[in-house]
């Protein structure tokens, strides 16, 4: 059974546990709250127009266990505000290792976890190109795989979430730079 993530109020508190377990951090630059980045990228996803409003939860929490210091509570907070869609954040979660591995460990990964892992690229490539434009340019190469595992998933992905969507995410990923 699917856990509906229940409207603005829902939301409302999924955002005061990002704050709160962000709190002090800042994004590389060191210019911004490190808040701001989970935030841009929940916009982001709701410009996509899944109208999928678990999406935007997990955009708010996509970082939380890769960045934060994790108590055995505030997992069972995220479990229990977010129901299955908690294995999102675990699929988003870079453990180590060969991070262009992780990358192309999308191809077999949840289309939710493919729409915040790109977004999510886009926002960074988007914030180096500020602090570090060089930079930006190869950040954004590193992760062409994730480009060729969306054309690959389309039909699965314009299925799921309708060709408008599919549209949106891909104009987005190629404006980026």
């Amino acid at each position: 059974m699917q856990k509906e993530i229940g409207g603005i109020m829902d939301l409302h508190r999924i955002l005061d546990f990002a704050v709160s377990m962000h709190y002090g951090q800042n994004r590389k630059d060191g210019n911004l709250p490190y808040i701001v980045h989970p935030i841009d990228v929940m916009h982001k996803v709701a410009s996509l127009k899944i109208n999928r409003d678990y999406l935007l939860a997990v955009a708010l929490c996509h970082d939380i266990l890769e960045d934060c210091p994790c108590e055995p509570n505030d997992i069972q907070f995220m479990k229990s505000n977010l129901g299955e869609y908690y294995s999102v954040i675990e699929e988003l979660t870079f453990k180590g290792g060969d991070k262009e591995a992780y990358l192309e460990s999308f191809a077999n990964k949840s289309l939710d976890s493919l729409v915040i892992k790109m977004v999510d690229r886009v926002c960074n490539v988007l914030d180096f190109k500020v602090s570090s434009p060089n930079y930006a340019v190869k950040y954004y190469g590193k992760a062409k795989c994730l480009e060729k595992v969306l054309l690959a998933r389309k039909e699965e992905f314009c299925r799921e979430y309708g060709d408008e969507a599919f549209n949106n995410l891909w104009n987005m990923w190629i404006s980026v730079i």
